[in-house]
């Protein structure tokens, strides 16, 4: 969480704010705040993150999330209704990241 309040200064002093970047701190961020028990916290940091429009749903992210969806998978509060929610909203995101083709393909 610390490595996300210092990327959160330098984007805040002027750097440039890139979503492949941005979006993978504030994953680490909720994977911090799950590993202390603060489901609430996940939630919160993912939020922005799943906002994200398609085009913009690179590998990176996605597998990110995908990371993310393990530890509220079979972590303690797997079964809360904090770690299901979260769940299936990376689930939606990550669904709508593949090409249209690769839907049908698949």
């Amino acid at each position: 969480m610390r490595a996300a309040a210092d990327a959160d200064q330098t984007w805040a002093a002027g750097e440039a704010q890139i979503a492949g970047t941005w979006a993978p701190v504030r994953i680490g961020a909720a994977i911090a705040h799950l590993q202390q028990g603060q489901l609430d916290g996940t939630a919160e940091e993912i939020e922005p993150v799943l906002a994200m429009a398609p085009g913009m749903r690179i590998a990176t992210v996605t597998g990110w999330l995908d990371d993310l969806d393990g530890e509220l998978r079979i972590g303690r509060h797997a079964s809360s209704p904090l770690a299901i929610s979260p769940r299936h909203q990376i689930r939606t995101f990550t669904a709508a990241a593949l090409p249209s083709h690769a839907k049908e393909a698949g």
